[in-house]
């Protein structure tokens, strides 16, 4: 008779979850060391996800959102703004956040330690510092609100 010791240092678990909506559903999505992606035609409810060290990205969506990560970054396709707009929070990480050129939205862009850009996008600008940008895009609508303490806040045009 053999004595086998398992030595489980070092070892790397992994789960993946595969789940399939309709995508008029609603969408509460909470991890704690994990990635959050949706993707999928399109997805006409709202989602809200958080995550403490993890990405998070999401394409498709025609609804309010609400995205908070503490240690990631947020990749995100806007097809179309719901009531309560778009809000993405990070603290060490960048948002990058993809809309439709002919979106009416108002915007609220901030950063701590990093830049902010909004490459293809017709931005009527109000208010404009070094950290923070604000403005209205095809004269304004529901509000798209990206803030991250350390790093680039992105607004571009799909």
């Amino acid at each position: 008779m053999s004595n086998t010791v398992l030595n489980l240092t070092n070892i790397t678990r992994r789960v993946d979850y595969l789940v399939k909506l309709p995508e008029w559903a609603n969408i509460t999505l909470k991890t704690t060391n994990g990635e959050i992606q949706l993707s999928g035609a399109r997805f006409t409810g709202t989602f809200t996800a958080s995550s403490t060290n993890g990405k998070i990205s999401a394409e498709g969506l025609e609804n309010s959102t609400r995205l908070e990560t503490t240690n990631g970054e947020i990749t995100l396709n806007v097809t179309k703004l719901g009531a309560d707009g778009v809000s993405c929070e990070t603290t060490n990480g960048r948002i990058s956040v993809a809309v439709p050129a002919e979106i009416k939205a108002s915007v609220s862009l901030r950063v701590t330690n990093g830049t902010i850009s909004t490459p293809g996008l017709e931005l009527n600008v109000a208010e404009q510092s070094r950290h923070r940008v604000d403005g209205a895009l095809n004269g304004g609508g529901p509000m798209v609100r990206l803030q991250t303490t350390n790093g680039t806040v992105q607004l571009r045009r799909r």
